[in-house]
């Protein structure tokens, strides 16, 4: 029961964590179109949570083109290309990132990492021997886990562990680095030591899924049948897990966007159940609930209105807007003390907030 209830706290921080980013990534988006740092972020988004692949590559090609000297847009590239092993492209994004900058040992190390899935070994470790030289492993981390991973791909495992015990070494949270210690220390037969890092890796928030596949390992090697046994059923679980974040993502995003156009054409009343359903879903993303606050101002649902601006402020406390909103509602209401309260609030946080220092104004006014 506890690692059911800490998947599913996980499952619904990161669906909130993702709704939050989309929010954010659109205005940037309409606002700086052509940005290569806002550009770089949707490609992430695209990548990493929404799955598209297609469309990121796409966005990431775009920035080379708008900013060739940028070696961050190649580097971003290279390494997209080589997670898909499309090596040669990889490559060649590397080569395009050194060429901006060599003395990057970022940039070095994933041309390194472009010759060994090449087979191109020599050149490989010159690199990765460039690149090691410069960095630092708090700053440089994927440096030396890219480093790790070619030595473990070599089974030079005891060099491989060192790599990656220089990450931990300066930033003991890195639960990658810890997983990938334990997986060299599974192929070393090492087993105590792998299980020792997997928890490690565990309390550092690393990906349940891959831990848990570890842990599989790890008990195998050690013959445990029954550690095995729970461990293969957390694998599951957490694969579980994983597909219903993704589904909730999908739902939610289409809800929003669904939501946002009819209230854009003023039809509260039909956006109202889309918003419901985000806050049901994904109850910790604020803005789902201001919207639904404000449908149920327009549909004369004002105890229900109330609640969800409540729910939003409890979230974002600073929220100008918010306090501003639930002003408006209580003075409509006229409940004038608690309306001024917020709408003083309002003000305090936003001085140039006109709509809050007119109700402020209409409130004085009829005082006297």
């Amino acid at each position: 029961m506890e690692q059911a209830a800490r998947l599913q706290h996980n499952l619904d921080g990161a669906v909130e964590q993702a709704m939050a980013a989309s929010e954010e990534l659109t205005k940037l988006l309409e606002a700086h179109p052509d940005e290569p740092a806002v550009l770089k972020l949707q490609a992430s988004v695209l990548g990493n949570v929404e799955k598209n692949p297609l469309a990121a590559e796409q966005i990431l090609t775009k920035i080379t083109r708008i900013a060739p000297r940028d070696g961050d847009a190649w580097s971003l590239l290279g390494s997209f290309y080589l997670d898909r092993q499309r090596v040669e492209e990889g490559i060649r994004c590397f080569e395009s990132a050194v060429a901006v900058n060599s003395a990057n040992p970022l940039y070095r190390a994933g041309l390194a990492r472009g010759y060994a899935a090449a087979g191109r070994s020599a050149q490989a470790e010159k690199e990765f021997a460039a690149a090691i030289e410069t960095a630092r492993p708090d700053s440089n981390p994927f440096v030396f886990l890219w480093y790790g991973d070619f030595l473990a791909s070599a089974e030079r495992y005891d060099e491989s562990s060192k790599a990656y015990s220089r990450i931990l070494a300066a930033d003991p949270g890195n639960g990658e680095a810890w997983l990938k210690r334990a997986a060299v220390e599974v192929k070393a037969g090492q087993y105590r030591d792998a299980e020792k890092d997997v928890r490690e890796a565990l309390e550092q928030g690393a990906g349940e899924r891959e831990a848990q596949t570890l842990l599989l390992s790890v008990y195998r090697g050690l013959g445990d049948d029954a550690k095995a046994q729970a461990a293969a059923a957390a694998v599951e679980s957490a694969s579980d897990a994983e597909e219903a974040r993704r589904a909730k993502w999908r739902r939610a995003k289409t809800a929003l966007e669904q939501a946002e156009r009819l209230m854009q054409a003023d039809r509260f009343s039909e956006a109202l159940p889309l918003y419901e359903s985000v806050t049901k879903d994904v109850p910790g993303y604020a803005e789902a609930w201001f919207a639904a606050g404000m449908c149920y101002a327009h549909t004369a649902e004002a105890k229900r209105a109330e609640q969800s601006f409540r729910t939003f402020l409890r979230l974002q406390p600073l929220s100008a807007d918010g306090h501003s909103a639930l002003g408006l509602l209580l003075l409509a209401q006229q409940r004038s003390a608690e309306a001024r309260a917020e709408l003083e609030e309002a003000l305090r946080l936003n001085p140039a907030s006109t709509e809050a220092k007119e109700a402020l104004d209409s409130l004085a006014a009829h005082a006297k």
